[in-house]
C-alpha cells in the first residue's frame, strides 16, 4: 500500500519536533504548524510540504514492485530570516541522506536534498511581510 508522500513527511517532521499540526496550533497558538499540500493564510510562520516533480520509477530485480522516485518540496514561511533558515536547516538535517525509513507502512529507501535551500525573497500579503525559503528533495520509496 502506498500512502500520501506529503502526509507521511509532514507527520514525520511533527514527530521529530519540527512543528505541530495546524489544528493543534489553532487550538493552542503554540508551535509552528506543518501543513501539506497547501500554504494556509495564517499564521505567518509555518512550514508546508508539497509533492514536486520526480523521476521515472525503477523496476526491482524480482519485478514485484517499483521503486518510485517522487520529488518533495518543503517551504518555510517566516517574518525573520534567521528563524526561517534555522527551521529549513533542521528539516534538511532530518531528511537528507535518511535511509530505510518506514512511515505509515510505506518504505522510504532514501531521501536526499537536490540542492541547498533557496530563498524566494520577501513578499507582502494578508498575513504580513514574509520570507519564503524552499528546499527540494528526491525520494526513493517502494510501492
Amino acid at each position: 500500500m502506498t500512502t500520501d508522500l506529503c502526509a507521511d513527511i509532514a507527520s514525520y517532521l511533527i514527530a521529530q519536533g519540527q512543528g505541530v499540526t495546524l489544528s493543534t496550533y489553532l487550538s493552542s497558538h503554540t508551535g509552528t504548524p506543518i501543513c501539506y499540500g497547501y500554504l494556509p493564510d495564517a499564521p505567518l510562520r509555518c512550514t508546508t510540504v508539497y509533492q514536486f516533480r520526480g523521476t521515472d520509477p525503477v523496476a526491482t530485480h524480482d519485478n514485484a514492485s517499483d521503486i518510485r522516485q517522487p520529488g518533495l518540496q518543503v517551504m518555510v514561511r517566516s517574518d525573520d530570516y534567521d528563524e526561517g533558515t534555522t527551521r529549513i536547516n533542521a528539516i534538511y538535517a532530518l531528511l537528507h541522506k535518511n535511509r530505510e525509513l518506514t512511515l505509515n507502512g510505506t518504505r522510504y529507501v532514501l531521501l536526499w536534498a537536490e540542492q541547498d535551500f533557496i530563498s524566494l525573497g520577501w513578499y507582502d500579503d494578508g498575513a504580513g511581510r514574509a520570507l519564503k525559503i524552499v528546499q527540494n528533495f528526491r525520494i526513493m520509496r517502494s510501492g
